[in-house]
């Protein structure tokens, strides 16, 4: 300090280096924030709280699944009843989840009365951006491309000072410009990183199944009968399916051929002739299943409210499995 003293050149440098480090600190501060808030990892997204669910549901059990480092919830109904007739894996609709009271939560009791175990996952919210979102991302994007491209770079205002080249300002600059780019807020990028998920949600299922039985039957309401298509392919577990009213996930842009092209277990669907189900109804009067135990029931229960429904679903679907257990 003395020798900066003694010459006053160096010490007033001195002074102004630790007055840039100091401005350089606070500028760059709150764009390290935001970059690191756009980089939170996310989690799969439930229409339940899971921990609270894992306290209060109506099940005989529960437990903890993992997929791709993250978990969900499994509700375990025993089964009951003096004949064991088997396993079976419920899939409840979107919005809904593994002990909602529409129809999850009193066909998992019809089935366990007459001899299931009855496992119920928590499956994830579809929080994918939808085709159109994306649609508008891309042309927002393309627009202003195109509008930086158009403009001439040798133009300058009358009022324009003189560029002055300065690298700190333009670091600053292009921080600036990242931090006002909004954080991601889903989980899942794209429908095939969903299909992935919940394929690999079956498979965990199926493989902590203790102890199995000889038959595995799997059922699934709406969006669900869509997604267990590829695992149906797969899953060397599965014996029978079962369709509840399915449907197409909204805004998505595929057909049923691919997915039902090689199918070949035992399915039963049951239709309500509504305008959401048409693809799936298409696809089976084009026979693009092929299985000798198949069967489609169409607009049987669409008089009756759900408290009849319910019990009849179960028992015309442990009919027909009886049936083909002793075919086969």
């Amino acid at each position: 300090m003395k020798r900066l003293l003694l010459n006053p050149v160096l010490f007033f440098l001195c002074i102004g280096q630790q007055i840039d480090a100091a401005q350089t600190s606070d500028q760059t501060e709150p764009t390290a924030t935001i970059s690191q808030q756009a980089n939170l990892s996310l989690e799969p997204k439930f229409s339940a709280n899971l921990a609270l669910m894992e306290k209060r549901n109506s099940a005989n059990e529960s437990f903890w699944l993992d997929i791709n480092e993250h978990k969900t919830l499994v509700l375990k109904h025993w089964a009951r009843g003096k004949v064991l007739r088997g396993d079976l894996i419920l899939l409840h609709a979107q919005s809904e989840n593994a002990d909602h009271g529409r129809l999850v939560n009193p066909l998992a009791q019809h089935f366990s009365q007459r001899g299931w175990h009855v496992y119920v996952p928590n499956l994830p919210i579809e929080d994918y951006p939808k085709i159109q979102e994306v649609a508008l991302e891309v042309s927002t994007s393309v627009t202003s491309n195109d509008q930086a491209s158009q403009t001439d770079p040798n133009q300058t205002d009358s009022n324009q000072q003189p560029a002055v080249d300065n690298s700190n300002t333009q670091d600053n600059s292009d921080n600036a410009n990242q931090s006002v780019l909004p954080p991601k807020n889903h989980y899942f990028d794209t429908e095939q990183s969903y299909q992935t998920f919940i394929s690999q949600l079956l498979n965990n299922l199926t493989a902590n199944i203790q102890p199995k039985s000889d038959n595995l039957l799997v059922v699934a309401n709406q969006n669900s009968a869509f997604w267990i298509l590829e695992s149906a392919k797969t899953n060397s577990s599965f014996n029978q399916l079962a369709l509840i009213h399915p449907q197409i996930p909204h805004n998505f842009d595929k057909n049923l051929d691919e997915y039902f092209s090689g199918q070949t277990l035992p399915v039963f669907a049951f239709f309500k002739d509504v305008e959401t189900e048409s693809e799936f109804i298409n696809a089976f009067d084009r026979q693009l299943w092929r299985s000798r135990f198949q069967r489609i029931n169409r607009g049987t229960f669409s008089d009756r409210g759900i408290e009849e429904e319910n019990p009849q679903i179960a028992k015309l679907i442990i009919g027909w499995v009886t049936r083909i257990q002793k075919e086969n």
